[in-house]
């Protein structure tokens, strides 16, 4: 039997990705009559692989909870690793683009990324300097590598990203000597007014499900800076800063940046 958030899971998963039935249908494997059904909460009993299929092509899976009363009773999580279609793009595709071509490839979609604005080019020449100070102060083993930079983000064949600028504390993630294998510590973006509401979300979205620690993400249209902490003891913690204020990590600690200062450069 399955608990009664399963279906509504299931919606609110179509609804974030923006999938028809009949898409999930192609996705899943699932007829789609028996894709209406389920997700129209028509069938009572729905079979135990199609509910599974369709939570793998909406990017979660059925875990089970068993009770020496009521047998087992099925919920879902959140994958680790996106849901994978065989028409997808990959690593190899991703490596024979044009080398003047700076792009990223995002479950098996090849996206062109535009040149980045000043303010953007600021920020990132600011952070690089100060974070890379505040790593060799304190003679930590993790690295900072700003963009262009290959992330390999969930160590598959089917995303290579280049966050504006990452923390990576595993050497043996970069010991390839071409990108990261998996994904980094601590993540920084910076928004550009090319960049949508929704491709924001989804890049936090993506890089919540490859399990990163730290999250920045900073805002010039807005003056902003949004940090997303999850390995903390009570769980998720956000932080929103101004641009007039010093920006703490929650990971690595005595990692402060004055935005102000940052501010004054900005055009």
């Amino acid at each position: 039997m399955y608990s009664k958030n399963v279906v509504e899971r299931l919606r609110e998963k179509k609804k974030e990705f923006k999938f028809t039935n009949a898409e999930i249908s192609s996705r899943s494997g699932v007829p789609l009559s028996t894709v209406n059904k389920i997700l129209g909460g028509h069938s009572k009993y729905p079979r135990q692989e199609n509910v599974e299929a369709i939570a793998k092509s909406l990017g979660l899976e059925l875990m089970d909870y068993t009770t020496k009363s009521k047998g087992i009773t099925y919920f879902v999580r959140e994958t680790p690793q996106p849901y994978i279609d065989k028409s997808w793009k990959t690593v190899e595709d991703y490596y024979n683009m044009p080398e003047d071509f700076r792009g990223e490839l995002i479950m098996g979609e090849i996206i062109e990324l535009k040149a980045p604005t000043v303010n953007h080019q600021l920020i990132l020449n600011e952070l690089t300097a100060r974070i890379t100070s505040y790593l060799s102060k304190g003679n930590s083993t993790c690295q900072g590598f700003p963009a262009p930079f290959d992330v390999q983000l969930f160590a598959d064949e089917y995303t290579m990203v280049q966050p504006d600028y990452v923390v990576i504390c595993d050497k043996s993630k970069y010991a390839n000597g071409k990108n990261c294998f998996g994904c980094p510590d601590l993540i920084i973006e910076i928004a550009s007014p090319s960049n949508t509401d929704v491709d924001m979300m989804m890049r936090f979205h993506m890089y919540r499900l490859a399990g990163v620690k730290e999250y920045w993400e900073i805002n010039p249209m807005e003056r902003k800076v949004t940090i997303q902490s999850y390995f903390t003891r009570n769980g998720p913690k956000t932080s929103t800063y101004e641009f007039e204020d010093v920006v703490s990590s929650k990971l690595f600690e005595g990692l402060s940046i004055d935005f102000s200062e940052i501010q004054k450069k900005l055009v």
